[in-house]
């Protein structure tokens, strides 16, 4: 136990003598300034610097004083500062309840010059040879208790007879302690726990392999898990913090420990060892190196070493990975039916065996470009329905619309193997009283959609990659039901020297015979796209300019126009112009 720590300096100047310390008398007190005898208190009293030991008292009389006199006396060179520590071993069998240890004059130190052998005087003021306190100087005031009693200590199994590889926070032990002892009893420190991981043979296992990180629940319910876990001599150590593991008598606690497991565990079983032997360490609070054991409660017998029943181990599904398909503007106008809008592509793909899973779910935000950037609309506004197609097939029609969401439920699932990577789209009925404007289906997080092990009925999170959140579909421009409302072209500009190209884009409210030309700004014809071809009724896309004459050379950059004529069945004959950048 350290007492008190003397910080002595030499004050000379350089070239003056040494001095040496060669004892120290001190007097020992209770906490109401009585004496106290040395003996009654003290098995040994050292006193040491850094590590070394100067000098020990281990023989004392009957009254309260005891000097160390130092077998190695300390030797201060002018200048010098040095810290030396009184040390005590207590005895087991004293009565004394506090206790302080004084050093109450300068006449307590037996200081000497090396040069003269006279004694010199200590002071206690900044400028003396003892720095930090003034005489009369007094340790602080130490409370005795007895060494810690053991305590109740309570263990029961929670790992699950099945768990899911991959799962977090799996409980596997329970741990009460009831530290019910008399408050004269030093306090306890829960340090640690350990266990060993086994096959349903006994054999012992890799528990990096099963955890992926470990941890205990705390009495509060928060769970701390370690930074990296230890295993010593085959046993996993959870190590409990201070602030859950410590005991005051009279107090009790209740901890559980927890694991997260490896997504990938190769073990078809196992089950948990506590040993025999410091399978739980307990602590004395005022002495790391005293254990003081612990007993079974009456209601909560056990023997060590003691054995988990088995748990199987259940692969879970995997994590599919999704990308977004949004590319480009597709043109759709008023009153269009079955307009197929490409959401994301799902890859389910795997080193290791992972379980199938199913789509039950999407929920998608259908959001309008504005000059202001993106904004919320109601999707009954702009949709007359929706269905979910995947590889080609509906697989849900009933669509939801929820303010500005769309959500289609699958009722069966859509299964998703390892290796599969299934293209989701949403094909779209616009209402006839749409507004006109440029939209876009918006995957806004991780649940928007739902995926669940098919063999365990838990939920699976898609993963992005290296991709985040909101992702977006391609561009919806919705438009009259006209040329000249739908025509556009993109990108614009574009670059044809980038190997650039730009889509021609328009809606025909019937079918009709289509010219397209490409005019300079002083109306000269640099290309004709199409000359009298047939187009029909509805959304058209194929048509495109990759900035070259009509010999097949790249135009100079600059501003041209675009001009579309269609002759109608019907007899109309309709023109649209549109300027189209050219840039290098």
């Amino acid at each position: 136990v350290t007492l008190i720590d003397l910080i002595f300096t030499h004050p000379g100047e350089q070239g003056s003598s040494q001095i040496q310390l060669n004892s120290v008398e001190m007097v020992v007190s209770d906490g109401d300034g009585n004496p106290v005898a040395a003996g009654d208190l003290f098995s040994d009293v050292l006193l040491k610097r850094r590590q070394s030991i100067l000098g020990m008292v281990s023989s004392f009389g009957p009254d309260d004083k005891f000097t160390l006199l130092l077998n190695s006396p300390p030797v201060f060179s002018p200048g010098e500062t040095e810290t030396l520590t009184v040390v005590a071993s207590l005895t087991s069998s004293t009565s004394i309840n506090t206790f302080k240890v004084v050093i109450p004059d300068s006449a307590s130190f037996e200081v000497r010059d090396l040069s003269s052998g006279s004694v010199i005087p200590v002071v206690g003021d900044v400028d003396s040879m003892l720095a930090g306190n003034a005489f009369r100087m007094s340790s602080g005031l130490a409370q005795l208790v007895h060494a810690a009693a053991s305590p109740e200590v309570c263990i029961r199994f929670t790992l699950p007879q099945s768990v899911v590889a991959g799962s977090d926070s799996i409980a596997l032990i329970n741990v009460d302690a009831d530290y019910g002892t008399t408050l004269d009893h030093s306090s306890i420190t829960l340090r640690e726990m350990r266990i060993m991981i086994l096959d349903t043979l006994g054999g012992a296992l890799d528990p990096y392999r099963i955890f992926d990180r470990i941890g205990y629940r705390s009495q509060s319910g928060s769970i701390n898990y370690q930074q990296f876990f230890e295993l010593r001599n085959g046993y996993v150590v959870f190590e409990i913090d201070d602030a859950d593991g410590s005991l005051a008598p009279g107090e009790e606690t209740s901890l559980e420990l927890v694991a997260d497991l490896k997504s990938d565990i190769p073990y078809d079983y196992f089950m948990l060892l506590i040993p025999q032997s410091d399978g739980i360490v307990i602590e004395d609070a005022n002495d790391s190196q005293v254990s003081p054991g612990f007993t079974a409660p009456e209601q909560c017998e056990y023997e060590l070493p003691l054995a988990s029943p088995v748990s199987s181990v259940f692969v879970r599904a995997g994590r599919p990975s999704i990308a977004a398909n949004g590319d480009g503007v597709l043109i759709g106008y008023r009153g269009q039916q079955s307009l197929s809008v490409p959401l994301v592509t799902v890859s389910y793909n795997s080193t290791f065996r992972e379980g199938d899973l199913e789509l039950v779910s999407i929920r998608a935000e259908l959001v309008e470009r504005t000059t202001d950037g993106l904004s919320s609309v109601q999707a009954s506004f702009v949709l007359d329905k929706a269905q979910l197609v995947i590889g080609g097939a509906v697989v849900a029609e009933d669509s939801i619309f929820e303010n500005s969401y769309v959500r289609l439920d699958l009722e069966n699932g859509y299964e998703i193997s390892s290796g599969d990577e299934p293209v989701i789209s949403l094909v779209c009925n616009i209402r006839g009283d749409a507004a006109p404007g440029n939209y876009l289906f918006v995957i806004s997080d991780s649940t928007a959609l739902s995926f669940r092990d098919q063999n365990l009925m838990t939920s699976a999170y898609p993963d992005l990659n290296e991709a985040s959140y909101p992702l977006y579909s391609s561009e919806l421009s919705i438009s009259e039901q006209g040329l000249s409302q739908s025509f556009s072209n993109y990108p614009n500009p574009f670059n044809p020297s980038n190997g650039e190209e730009t889509n021609i884009v328009f809606v025909l409210p019937e079918a009709a015979t289509v010219d397209i030309e490409i005019f300079s700004i002083t109306g000269e014809m640099v290309r004709s796209l199409a000359n009298d071809a047939i187009r029909q009724a509805g959304e058209n896309d194929t048509d495109k300019w990759f900035g070259r004459n009509d010999n097949g050379f790249n135009v100079a950059p600059g501003t041209y126009f675009c001009r579309i004529t269609a002759k109608y069945d019907s007899g109309i004959v309709e023109h649209a112009l549109r300027k189209i950048a050219v840039i290098r």
